[in-house]
């Protein structure tokens, strides 16, 4: 009420394409990672189209001085998605349509292992150790881009993936190589853990259907599988195809490390079904990861390939 009042008049008046925030933070949280000030203010209230820009070192204060994250990761994830997409948002403010790929990690972690989220459920900050800025970096990514399509007019697609997979990568196929190696699976709790993982196959064809279906307000869907798989049941199939027992080693219980398992129930409205059966996916994706194991022991590659042409 006091403060930017000048800054107002300046993007009001003076149409000024570049704003710096500040160094100091407002109700506990830095300017650089305010919603509320560089997104709710400045773009929705104020009509806000150019750039943003921090000044030089407060993003190292996010951590070192605000301690609002507890690492310099953790800052830098923040910028990275959330400044990051808004800069290219803005860049890409004439497209057609725009696709940004989220993750399943924004929703809220709860007791039911078996619930299926829904784009509607809440979200909140999961903090697996693995990668403790990842779930609030990309709810501040969503919440640029949702910002976004509504500032530019810009037809945007907020798709929320879950355990892609395929011949190059993916959790399945780092298990299959440590499974395949002989080595044991690092799972962190004895409890199930659920997923719809996705074939790459599938996420090439539904690309371009979710740019057609990109708008303003932002699209939001779950962009996965549509069965539900646990973390051993995949192993054991993994383990089929190698010709080898997996093993599993279970880490100290994190609260953290849940599924995600997802409703697909609007994908499948607005782009429809996946076409590639997740063991027939992962037999496809051993047979490309095939190695011939050390104690030249037969089968790996010809077992992956036996079970695709089954």
């Amino acid at each position: 009420e006091y403060y930017t009042r000048g800054i107002e008049a300046c993007v009001k008046e003076g149409h000024v394409f570049t704003v710096m925030s500040s160094y100091n933070a407002l109700n506990g949280i830095p300017t650089t990672a305010s919603p509320f000030l560089l997104t709710d203010i400045l773009r929705k209230r104020w009509g806000f189209r150019g750039f943003v820009l921090s000044d030089c070192g407060a993003l190292q204060d996010i951590c070192s001085t605000h301690h609002f994250v507890p690492s310099y990761a953790e800052a830098w994830a923040l910028a990275v998605n959330a400044e990051g997409t808004g800069l290219l948002l803005h860049h890409c403010r004439r497209a057609k349509g725009v696709l940004v790929a989220s993750t399943a990690s924004v929703y809220a972690p709860g007791p039911d292992l078996d619930h299926r989220f829904r784009e509607t459920d809440p979200l909140g900050e999961a903090r697996p150790p693995h990668a403790p800025t990842y779930s609030i970096s990309k709810i501040a990514e969503a919440a640029v881009a949702r910002s976004a399509a509504r500032t530019y007019h810009l037809p945007v697609t907020i798709a929320r993936l879950n355990a892609a997979y395929g011949p190059t990568g993916g959790l399945p196929a780092y298990h299959y190589d440590w499974i395949a190696a002989g080595r044991p699976v690092p799972l962190r709790t004895h409890r199930p853990l659920p997923y719809c993982p996705i074939h790459q196959h599938d996420i090439n064809e539904q690309v371009g259907l979710l740019l057609q279906v990109a708008s303003v307000p932002a699209t939001i869907v779950n962009w996965c599988g549509d069965e539900v798989v646990t973390v051993r049941e995949w192993c054991r199939h993994l383990g089929a195809l190698a010709g080898v027992e997996p093993r599993f080693e279970v880490l100290p219980e994190d609260p953290w490390i849940r599924g995600s398992a997802m409703d697909t129930t609007r994908r499948r409205q607005l782009i429809g079904d996946c076409r590639v059966p997740w063991r027939q996916g992962m037999a496809q994706m051993a047979a490309a990861r095939a190695r011939p194991p050390a104690d030249q022991r037969p089968g790996v590659g010809a077992r992956a390939r036996q079970a695709l042409g089954a």
